[in-house]
């Protein structure tokens, strides 16, 4: 095939498949980054269930640090003893996995003389981010995110269907603009 045959066959064409994986590709991430927002504030009861905290256990049987890992909503019903805790990680440690059946890892990304900024991420059936500043006997948050959740996987299979009738729908303008274009040149 020559070069001047294929400009002829691919001159005019419409995009095709790749329109409905370009759009596809654009609603998957559009829904990733809607779906699961950064919060910042005004959290809600189920958010509060999912924001993780960790503290070191002060209790004086304790030889080696003990941490403790629960939920902002453990803690403002007052169901932890904040007396026997310190939300303060120890120095030197930037990394801890608290053991238990899911996966927790506690990540002190910040340290000031009186408190740091600490990112907790907690994996079981969806995986969540919260980061808050510790204090000794406090915490503050800061913001919460769902990162990745069990419902992302069937709404992206369920977005397969309004990404091909739009790409379909940019196809069919491609192809009616063309013909137009064709038309206006022939006269």
């Amino acid at each position: 095939m020559t070069q001047d045959t294929t400009k002829q066959k691919t001159k005019g064409r419409s995009p095709g498949r790749l329109t409905h994986l370009v759009v596809y590709v654009v609603a998957v991430t559009a829904m990733y980054f809607v779906r699961n927002p950064e919060v910042t504030g005004n959290y809600s009861e189920m958010q509060e269930r999912d924001f993780r905290i960790a503290a070191v256990s002060l209790t004086k049987d304790a030889t080696n640090a003990s941490y403790a890992s629960f939920s902002l909503a453990q803690l403002k019903t007052g169901k932890v003893d904040v007396g026997s805790l310190s939300f303060l990680l120890p120095q030197g440690d930037t990394k801890i996995h608290i053991p238990g059946s899911d996966s927790q890892t506690v990540t002190v990304l910040e340290r000031h003389p009186d408190w740091q900024l600490v990112e907790f991420h907690y994996w079981n059936t969806h995986y969540t981010i919260s980061r808050y500043r510790a204090f000794k006997d406090r915490i503050e948050p800061v913001s919460y995110r769902i990162a990745m959740d069990m419902l992302l996987l069937p709404a992206a299979i369920v977005l397969l269907i309004p990404s091909a009738i739009v790409s379909a729908l940019i196809n069919a303008i491609w192809k009616r603009v063309d013909r137009r274009r064709k038309t206006s040149e022939v006269a």
